[in-house]
């Protein structure tokens, strides 16, 4: 499976266009005219192979010596290498993103700058395909194995709430599932390269983000995140409501003609109940529906509070999620009320900036 370099979608190898977003693959560049490929990076990094880019920069896989480690090295443009606000902000956040250990999370493996100022991300190299990708595939999923795959992306955001860390862009292109142990949708939650470190984990990043812009991807953006008001780990659970709501429907609550039409939506619509297939629809549905409808409450008051309390809500429309693999579950441990503090927001602008998988 390749990846679209448009978007970040999965593409078989044989394709012409891109099925996501019609991107004409014969026109992508070829690998000989990259300047990068083939260059060392840091004195350790062998460029291999593009997997894609976008408005934050490029994805490669990288060969990492002398380990001999295949990475996907992310690179960078050099006009944010050029900013020291954006220099110390990457350097912040790749620190933070370096701590998380959960299973059910994307490794960082190192990161920095280069001598010519090129700021790198060194992260696990995982073969397999994007959500996004699986559910063009397969449509609407059964209720159990959609409950299954959420379950593992709550233990990743469980690990970085507690860290003080919001995510602020979950959609199935940064979930990614490979094989582990003969499971075939073992959950790694990519990119957290847009997330926020707030002041209880440690770090005030509120001199370093950039003034006048809302992270995100409008169709799965919280109320709170569209107003440019205080984000915390709430806005988290509303993206995993609207996964839910998709994984199982094989749509998104809202349809929309247009970003702000979308982003309006979400304000102020109610999403629309999902259509039965009569008497032998999954009997998961419901049950799982109603988590999802919580999730997506226009009150970040009103949803589950932490990834912990969506977790036991999916538990208790399927309790056999308890006997799944330890990977997929967060430790007993007392979580209480979120530990992520308030961010502040950026002036109250409206601005959108969508960041592709990886990127």
């Amino acid at each position: 499976m390749d990846t679209c370099p448009s978007c970040g979608a999965g593409v078989e190898p044989a394709a012409r266009f891109c099925l996501d977003c019609g991107y004409a693959l014969e026109e992508a560049p070829e690998a000989a005219t990259d300047p990068w490929q083939g260059r060392m990076v840091a004195g350790r990094f062998r460029l291999l192979s593009k997997l894609g880019d976008g408005g934050m920069g490029e994805v490669y896989r990288a060969e990492q010596l002398p380990m001999g480690r295949h990475v996907a090295l992310k690179i960078l443009r050099h006009a944010l290498s050029d900013d020291p606000r954006q220099v110390e902000r990457f350097k912040r956040e790749a620190q933070a993103a370096s701590a998380l250990t959960h299973p059910n999370t994307i490794i960082v493996h190192d990161f920095g700058q280069d001598t010519d100022g090129t700021l790198f991300l060194a992260m696990e190299y995982l073969a397999g395909e994007p959500l996004n990708a699986v559910m063009a595939r397969v449509g609407p999923m059964p209720a159990e194995r959609a409950a299954r795959i959420l379950q593992q992306v709550c233990g990743s955001l469980d690990e970085a709430h507690r860290q003080g860390m919001v995510h602020r862009d979950l959609k199935p292109e940064n979930i990614f599932l490979v094989e582990r142990a003969g499971n075939s949708d073992f959950v790694k939650v990519l990119d957290f390269g847009i997330a926020k470190v707030t002041e209880s984990g440690g770090q005030k990043l509120e001199t370093i983000t950039q003034a006048g812009a809302i992270f995100g991807t409008p169709q799965y953006m919280a109320p709170e995140q569209i107003r440019g008001d205080q984000v915390d780990g709430r806005a988290d659970i509303y993206a995993l409501g609207v996964l839910l709501y998709e994984l199982i429907s094989g749509h998104l609550p809202f349809a929309a003609g247009s970003v702000v039409e979308m982003l309006t939506k979400h304000l102020t619509a109610p999403p629309a109940p999902i259509a039965r297939k009569g008497s032998d629809s999954d009997p998961g549905l419901a049950r799982l529906e109603a988590v999802a409808l919580r999730a997506l409450s226009k009150n970040p008051e009103h949803r589950q509070q932490t990834a912990r309390e969506f977790l036991e809500d999916l538990m208790a429309a399927f309790p056999q999620l308890s006997l799944s693999a330890p990977t997929g579950l967060i430790p007993a441990t007392p979580m209480g009320t979120p530990d992520v503090a308030t961010l502040p927001a950026a002036g109250g602008s409206t601005k959108v900036v969508v960041v592709a998988a990886l990127l």
